[in-house]
């Protein structure tokens, strides 16, 4: 018989050796207690899983051991445990729908308050204590309270209790960010970056400001020139209102991991804690915060995802042989604990979700270009943006990778998301089995593109490859997970492959631009000068959220958004002129320089570059390695750049030129020589792609530009000043007709009222006519002289300029006042003071809105007002 051990009811030990180091935790000032690392198990943090993913639950007991020692029970027999004691599990509660609890892996227990008894299997013994372990699922949504009671087998007296919180969430839509130089959004790594940190990320990207605009850059090479894009999932579980834990749970729903906190401050607590649930919320600070620099790593040699980093509640460095690889786990304190100090999102253990990046197929146009590949964490989450580990506090947001699933962390008391991969009839996890994940490194590319083929646009003969071609074989779609953050980055790059063969082509006709446009000729040669700075392709990236392990009854979630990237050429086939030097002799040499450019910014090294001059002077090869690129016209910054040494080369057929090749900068230098021609014609090839450039060079002293210039703009002034005083005559002589046929009008009405004679009124006509055409002609003739100094500035006079007058004491008066002349400069809105005559219209035109009755006897006013005779009078 059996003897009879004195058994309690516990929670779980704290011991004094666990509190002392807790105390000596590095926690800030005024922060809630971490979990103890010596008995992290004794605290509720929840696991957290994704719907359709099963959850082993394990909890290790001294007390069970103590108990099963005593009895000399063997514990390292699962039988034997399983015949002294027996572990039933039960749903206690369930804020999800009620009649879908989560279900253990057994026959029992699908419903709440059903009791699940797992067998021998739940007993096992490791690192010298009796564990107890079982696995739970749920295809829904919820926060569950897990009951677990060890008894005795004869008996039934309880040997040990311990309550587990397991969330189950489904899928938020994914939202995607563009990572710049600068943080934006829910960025947060660029505010941590030291200043060659900073240099480094600026390398890496190829669009600094992260708006999405890139030149060419190959698929492989260099980390440099990429697009960095942040995917961020949350995930959320409802609390119904028939559920007991709406209570204390009182939102319909909760988001993790922005609400975690809320959570701790209701949930949270342990075998230590004696106040209520959610007093001491700092019991949920389990990692740390990326944006307070209190977690930091150990120098180490094995990388980041092995790196030792500091923790407060250890009171020192992670250790073991998984340090620090997610996620959590309460069996692994030592090495997945990293509280800082602070509850706060962070904290949320949130599971490895499966994200789905994919680029829009090319359909037609410029699309489907580029490619998505991998990011580092280590990269990104670095001080310096390079992953250095052995640099001692260079990293700081801990994990690194992760095991998917956690159990994959091999030991026998590992927890939390299980499964084995792949199912019976689905995938399951995507990365390799017992193998830690490193964030982010890409575990299923798809959706490959078709081989690439010729856009029949010559690149370079000789070349690989010789024509450019549309992007190569690669997947469009990339598959990743996300950290313990809910967070992933992923890598673009453009590639160097583009549809071409969609541009158009410069046909040549009257008008027609070339920008934006390839010109094609019959050498072969595909001049895409028209297209730098220019789209020559883009991209359209979404990302899905996947459910990682079994299919649920929860459509995978589509992005909240996508991102375009644009991709322009910066392929450049062009010389340009720089001084010999300042003297008179040397005014008679310039320094040419060609330069060969591909669509990705690289130099065309080595090709054949020839130069001639058709009408004069003579070319030479530059003697010199540099010039003083005062405006950075080159593309290397102001200042000197290397132009040579070029190699003299002598390509069949182009023996009547001298002809060079390209150095690394793709630049070759000559000197042309003249002292008789103010220019010279000279006539560039670029022998191996086929494109030719004709322009002239300047040998002009600067006297001579200057007085060029001015010739110039005196001509253009003089051409404008003609075109303004064209259209001021048209103006006056249409304006002077309306008002003939106004005053024509208005005398014939005169003469019919008897106010005037006929013969009256064919004197007054003749007479204003006279006038008006004297106005004229003195108005033309000042403008004539206006144009000849070139003085006049674009002016229409307004057909309110236009006069009219009646008098009965023959004084005539203009029917059109010329405005005044306005010379070079003056803004054109500008108005000169009204005339009498413009004043006696303006008079006019207000009295014709007054009642007949009273019209006349205005009109009559007006013109008293403002007749020439009245003015004459006054003076």
């Amino acid at each position: 018989m059996r003897p009879l051990i004195k058994r309690k009811l516990i929670a779980g030990l704290i011991s004094a050796a666990g509190a002392a180091v807790l105390a000596m935790g590095s926690l800030t000032a005024g922060a809630s207690a971490a979990p103890n690392p010596n008995e992290a198990q004794a605290t509720n943090v929840p696991y957290v899983a994704w719907v359709g993913e099963h959850v082993r639950l394990v909890i290790c007991s001294e007390e069970v051991t103590e108990d099963a020692l005593k009895a000399d029970v063997n514990v390292h027999s699962d039988q034997d445990l399983y015949e002294f004691y027996n572990a039933n599990f039960a749903v206690e509660d369930w804020s999800g729908y009620q009649f879908q609890p989560p279900t253990p892996d057994g026959d029992a227990g699908s419903e709440i308050g059903q009791y699940f008894d797992p067998g021998p299997a739940a007993f096992f013994y490791t690192e010298g204590k009796v564990c107890i372990a079982t696995d739970y699922k749920s295809l829904n949504p919820g926060l569950t309270r897990i009951r677990l009671v060890v008894k005795g087998d004869y008996d039934n007296e309880i040997v040990y209790s311990h309550q587990f919180l397991v969330i189950w969430l489904t899928a938020n839509k994914p939202v995607l960010n563009e990572a710049g130089t600068s943080a934006s959004g829910t960025e947060t790594f660029q505010n941590q970056l030291s200043g060659s940190g900073q240099s480094n990320l600026s390398n890496f990207l190829g669009d600094k400001e992260g708006n999405g605009q890139f030149i060419p850059s190959p698929f492989s090479g260099e980390e440099t020139d990429k697009g960095l894009v942040q995917i961020k999932v949350t995930g959320s579980f409802p609390v119904v209102k028939e559920a007991p834990l709406s209570n204390i749970l009182t939102s319909s729903s909760y988001t993790l991991p922005e609400e975690w906190k809320t959570l701790a401050e209701t949930l949270s607590s342990s075998s230590e804690e004696t106040e209520p649930p959610g007093t001491n919320p700092g019991l949920w600070d389990i990692h740390g915060t990326p944006t307070n620099n209190n977690v930091s790593n150990a120098s180490s040699t094995s990388g980041a995802l092995f790196a030792p980093f500091s923790s407060g509640a250890l009171g020192g460095f992670t250790s073991g042989a998984t340090a620090t690889v997610g996620p959590y786990d309460p069996q692994s304190a030592d090495e997945t604990l990293i509280s800082d100090g602070e509850i706060n999102e962070y904290d949320a253990p949130m599971p490895a979700m499966r994200i789905d990046v994919s680029l829009a197929p090319h359909t037609s146009g410029l699309g489907g270009v580029g490619e998505i590949s991998g990011a580092s964490k280590a990269l990104i989450y670095s001080h310096n943006f390079n992953g250095d580990a052995e640099e001692e506090g260079n990293l700081y947001n801990p994990y690194y990778g992760a095991y998917i699933p956690a159990t994959d962390r091999g030991l026998p008391q590992s927890s939390g998301v299980t499964g084995p991969s792949p199912g019976g009839d689905f995938p399951g996890f995507l990365n390799n089995k017992s193998e830690p994940y490193t964030f982010w490194t890409p575990v299923h590319p798809t959706n490959y593109r078709g081989s690439s083929h010729s856009t029949g646009c010559l690149r370079r003969e000789g070349a690989e490859p010789s024509e450019y071609e549309t992007p190569s074989e690669t997947p469009q779609t990339q598959t990743f997970y996300t950290d313990e953050h809910g967070e992933a980055y992923v890598t673009y790059t453009p590639g160097d492959g583009f549809y071409l063969e969609n541009l158009p082509e410069f046909e040549g006709k009257e008008g027609e631009s070339e920008e934006g446009k390839i010109i094609k000729n019959q050498d072969g040669g595909c001049d895409l000068k028209g297209l730098f700075g220019k789209e020559i392709g883009n991209s359209v990236i979404s990302a899905r959220a996947v459910y990682p392990y079994e299919p649920v009854d929860y459509p995978a979630q589509a992005s909240a958004n996508t991102l375009t990237k644009t991709v322009t050429s910066a392929w450049e086939k062009e010389w340009f002129q720089f001084p010999k030097g300042l003297g008179a002799n040397e005014n008679n040499v310039k320094i040419i320089v060609a330069k060969a450019q591909d669509i990705d910014g690289k130099p065309f090294v080595d090709e054949a570059v020839c130069f001639v001059t058709p009408n004069g002077g003579t070319v030479s090869q530059f003697p010199g390695k540099t010039v003083d690129d005062v405006n950075g016209v080159l593309g290397f910054g102001e200042g000197d750049v290397e132009v040579g040494p070029s190699t003299i080369v002598h390509p069949a057929g182009k023996e009547s030129k001298l002809c060079e090749t390209t150095n690394s900068n793709g630049l070759a230098a000559i000197e042309v020589t003249n002292s008789e021609l103010p220019k010279v014609d000279l006539f560039v090839e670029y022998v191996e792609e086929g494109i030719i450039r004709d322009h002239t060079v300047n040998f002009e002293t600067p006297a001579e530009e200057k007085a060029e210039k001015e010739a110039k703009e005196a001509k253009e002034a003089k051409e404008a000043a003609e075109k303004t005083a064209t259209e001021a005559a048209a103006a006056e002589k249409a304006a002077n007709e309306e008002a003939e046929k106004v005053a024509n009008e208005t005398r014939a009405k005169e003469v019919a009222e008897a106010k005037i004679t006929e013969t009256e009124a064919t004197e007054k006509a003749a007479a204003e006519k006279a006038a008006n055409e004297a106005a004229e002609k003195a108005a033309n003739e000042k403008r004539k002289a206006e144009v000849e100094a070139a003085k006049v500035t674009p002016v229409i006079v307004p057909l309110a300029a236009v006069t009219t007058t009646t008098t009965t004491t023959g004084g005539i008066t203009p029917l059109l006042t010329p405005a005044p002349a306005l010379s070079l400069g003056t803004v054109s809105g500008s108005t000169a003071s009204l005339t009498e005559a413009q004043k006696l219209a303006k008079a006019l035109k207000a009295c014709k809105k007054l009642p007949k009755s009273k019209r006349a006897k205005c009109e009559a006013q007006a013109r008293k007002a403002h007749s020439a005779k009245n003015k004459k009078h006054k003076k």
